[in-house]
């Protein structure tokens, strides 16, 4: 769906059903859009933990000698993995270690022409030991980025054709809460859509397994996604 026919789309619903709701919604676009930029926020994120590779992007990190400290350029929301990306050796994986145990791994000043480990405190990603060398291009990111904070006139980037509807009825939920209108019908409608959606997905690709090796999830120590540590209700 373009953003037109989203904007249309919510317009419609939201005016047949709340007058209360529909009056916020006049003409002019900026508050639609408004209620849209945060409904695709929200569909990413219930849909990131089916289809992480949908969301997947990569940029190169190019090593500066004596600087152990890099950020990307893109906006990310959380990172697959990084990996060398050296001329005519193995795209091997490096270590992402927990930064409290870099004692391990590193004495004050040393430097490593080739550097195996790195950890991650806020966007800035800290390579151990210290480069000793420049090098183009010597590490591949894999991470999750966003669809833009300004969802383009063609519609949302990433987010598949499929599920477009799951971001009317999202934003439509939410111009309802925001007035304390009735919102439960444009809930259910979204998690019957969502639920819809997600058993196509998980069939998409019939020929080989969703993961050419153990997902993400599976090899992490422990999940802050987990019901265990924080009492949360998780699909």
């Amino acid at each position: 769906m373009t953003k037109a026919q989203i904007r249309t789309a919510i317009r419609n619903l939201v005016n047949e059903q709340s007058t209360d709701a529909g009056a916020l919604m006049p003409t002019g676009d900026s508050i639609i859009d408004n209620y849209i930029e945060d409904a695709v926020e929200e569909v990413v994120l219930d849909l990131l933990p089916y289809m992480p590779r949908q969301f997947c992007g990569t940029e190169n990190i190019s090593l500066t000698a004596d600087e152990p400290d890099y950020t990307l350029s893109a906006l990310w929301w959380q990172i697959y993995k990084i990996a060398r990306n050296t001329t005519g050796k193995t795209p091997r994986e490096i270590q992402i270690i927990d930064p409290l145990e870099e004692q391990f791994y590193t004495s004050v000043g040393d430097t490593e022409d080739s550097p195996d480990q790195c950890y991650i405190l806020g966007d800035t990603i800290t390579f151990v030991k210290t480069p000793s060398a420049d090098k183009t291009d010597y590490a591949k990111v894999f991470f999750v980025r966003p669809e833009a904070v300004t969802i383009p006139d063609t519609g949302p980037a990433y987010i598949p054709r499929a599920a477009h509807r799951m971001i009317v009825y999202k934003a439509c939920a939410l111009a309802c809460m925001m007035v304390e209108a009735l919102a439960g019908h444009f809930i259910a409608l979204y998690e019957k859509r969502k639920a819809s959606f997600l058993r196509v997905w998980a069939a998409r690709e019939h020929q080989k397994p969703r993961f050419v090796r153990d997902s993400i999830f599976d090899r992490i120590g422990y999940s802050d996604r987990e019901a265990a540590f924080y009492d949360l209700e998780w699909p």
